[in-house]
């Protein structure tokens, strides 16, 4: 660690911390693999592996990761000025956005419930379509769903594991 007179005060992290980086990814690890190409979240300052999202952030966060940084674990204390500089800087940037008007969120609204409302119309004509013994007409997830059935069958495997005959 360095010593208590060279630690600064604890500052915002600068770099964006990636937990689902290697969620999905397959990877062999033997004996000979690194440790930070090792399964798990590695911390280049600490030199440690941890093996969960929450362990890492609890490190990362913690006492010793902060102090190997050089930062102890108190905040800088600021004066009134500089929260008025910094109130006023948020305010010229909210002031920068553009402004959605009623109108605008009116016909956001409008659009959705259309929406909605088609969707609803679609399963109730389907349901009598059903009830009534015709023919259900196909919905997108449907022909999907038909398509992969047939790639499955074609390689040999089953579509279904119900008891029923499609």
């Amino acid at each position: 660690y360095p010593p208590a007179e060279e630690r600064t005060f604890l500052k915002p992290r600068e770099e964006e911390v990636d937990l689902e980086g290697g969620v999905g990814k397959l990877q062999v690890i033997t004996s000979q693999t690194p440790k930070e190409d090792q399964g798990g979240y590695y911390c280049k300052a600490c030199d440690v592996l941890i093996k969960d999202s929450q362990a890492y952030l609890d490190h990362i966060n913690g006492k010793k990761h902060n102090r190997m940084l050089g930062m102890n674990m108190t905040v800088e204390r600021v004066g009134v000025q500089s929260v008025m500089d910094k109130f006023k800087s948020l305010k010229k940037k909210k002031e920068q956005k553009p402004v959605r008007t009623f109108e605008e969120y009116e016909a956001k609204l409008e659009r959705e419930q259309k929406d909605e409302a088609a969707k609803k119309k679609a399963k109730r004509d389907r349901k009598k379509m059903k009830r009534r013994g015709g023919d259900l007409p196909p919905d997108d997830e449907q022909e999907l769903n038909n398509e992969g059935d047939a790639e499955l069958q074609a390689a040999g495997l089953p579509i279904s594991f119900s008891s029923k005959k499609r």
